[in-house]
């Protein structure tokens, strides 16, 4: 007798509200006074809703576009490796006259699209864990590239993920270039911050600005040339005679997603004759 009377207790404000609710409609159906707000006040739900669900739906649906556009750079970035080979094979210049970081131009790199599922920058030494592994193609001691300059280089490698270390560490450094001298020297992590590096082993007679851009110097077969890194930020004379450079990097080592992993088709060939190198 008792759970009957909670029963209709409980259904009571339930038909009061479906009733209030079929006295609105009725009201706003046969009276064009009232129609307006109430339609008004419906569509404003309504539209709140959609915007909500819409939204749902940009989040779910936001990998997968951020995945296609990883795919369409990794395509686009072979497209450029290829149109700098052909301009540089249609200059018809004897080999012993192109410059290194020209001859590592022809370099054949492929780009494998992956997402970082595991990455820190906080530590000495930092390691990025990648979808991509053995099945992919992806090998060992392959450059690992980001929208805005280098992410690492792979050192271990699973069947469907590989390990990179990261150029936020102490265990890699770079061969880059300045972008205006065109001179050759090497870049590692400052152990500061995620955004920076430092520049050593510039000649002192380079000058040496503000403002100039690093690139890694395609003088290795594990990242590509002409990759712009970061700009420097200041300049010093180092311990051994020679320049250093603090290095403001282009990249978000704490943001980014979405990365390319770099193929290259000639990196044994190449390694037998240089000894390898980053």
């Amino acid at each position: 007798m008792r759970k009957k009377k909670n029963t209709a207790a409980m259904m009571t404000p339930i038909l009061f509200i479906v009733l209030e609710f079929l006295a609105m409609y009725i009201i706003a159906k046969n009276n064009d006074l009232q129609k307006t707000p109430f339609v008004r006040s419906v569509r404003s739900v309504q539209s709140a809703f959609w915007r909500f669900t819409g939204n749902v739906d940009y989040y779910f649906h936001l990998e997968d576009a951020n995945a296609d556009l990883a795919g369409e750079n990794a395509v686009l970035r072979k497209e450029i490796d290829m149109l700098r080979e052909r301009l540089l094979d249609s200059m018809a210049i004897a080999p012993s006259a192109v410059p290194f970081s020209e001859v590592s131009g022809r370099q054949t790199f492929e780009y494998i699209p992956a997402r970082i599922i595991h990455n820190s920058y906080a530590y000495k030494n930092n390691y990025i864990v990648l979808n991509k592994g053995e099945k992919d193609g992806v090998c060992p001691d392959m450059g690992v590239i980001t929208p805005n300059g280098v992410l690492g280089v792979v050192n271990a490698v699973s069947e469907n993920a590989c390990s990179v270390i990261s150029i936020l560490s102490n265990e890699i450094s770079v061969s880059v270039k300045l972008e205006k001298a065109d001179i050759f020297c090497i870049m590692s992590w400052d152990q500061k911050s995620s955004g920076g590096a430092v520049l050593v082993d510039i000649p002192p007679h380079i000058p040496v600005m503000a403002g100039d851009t690093v690139l890694t110097s395609g003088n290795s077969s594990v990242f590509p040339p002409d990759i712009p890194l970061g700009v420097v930020k200041s300049s010093k004379m180092g311990k051994r005679g020679f320049l250093e450079a603090d290095v403001k990097l282009f990249e978000n080592y704490r943001s980014v997603q979405f990365v390319s992993i770099a193929r290259n088709n000639l990196k044994n060939e190449i390694d037998s004759l240089t000894g390898g190198g980053k």
